[in-house]
């Protein structure tokens, strides 16, 4: 309705008139309003829907990154509890190989002193053979002249030799003369 078609009468406006172009006005501007009220309802709706859908994404960027963060320190302390393993290795192998070379030095020490008692004992035994071929040599001297003195007192026929010689064998040299030597 528009204002020319507002009814006029002695007085202005019919009340009647003005009622309905009122009640037309009203009725226009609540449906507008309806319409309004119906897309802000509308727009609530998906802007609640939207809110809803980001605070969803919020919280699980929230859980993923809490997520991220507790996988973060165990990494963290994982690597710290590989380095401080690797040096707790490195110190113990370090020291096994100390204790190692200890051990090694102290076994040829042992050894060397092994040896050394050995070769002391060699030679005493062989100053003592030493002494003995020298004994027994002067042994067998004295016997020699013993029996060559007895042969010179003795007949002609009987020839005794303590130590014959074998044939072929006069100017060796006699087995235990070549120990005294040594």
């Amino acid at each position: 309705m528009q204002l020319n078609e507002l009814k006029k009468g002695f007085w202005g406006y019919k009340k009647e008139s003005v009622y309905r172009y009122i009640v037309a006005i009203e009725e226009s501007t609540s449906e507008k309003l309806a319409e309004k009220d119906a897309k802000l309802t509308q727009l609530e709706e998906q802007s609640q829907k939207k809110i809803l859908e980001l605070e969803a994404a919020v919280d699980a960027l929230r859980e993923e990154n809490a997520a991220l963060k507790e996988h973060q320190v165990m990494a963290f302390s994982t690597l710290l509890e590989a380095q401080r393993h690797a040096q707790f290795l490195k110190e113990e192998s370090a020291s096994r190989e100390r204790q190692a070379q200890e051990e090694l030095d102290a076994a040829v020490e042992r050894q060397a002193k092994r040896l050394e008692e050995y070769a002391e004992k060699i030679r005493q035994l062989q100053k003592a053979i030493q002494g003995l071929l020298a004994e027994f040599g002067g042994k067998v001297d004295d016997v020699q002249e013993s029996l060559a003195a007895l042969q010179s007192q003795a007949p002609a026929r009987a020839s005794i030799s303590l130590f014959p010689q074998k044939p072929g064998s006069e100017g060796e040299e006699e087995p235990w003369k070549k120990y005294l030597s040594i």
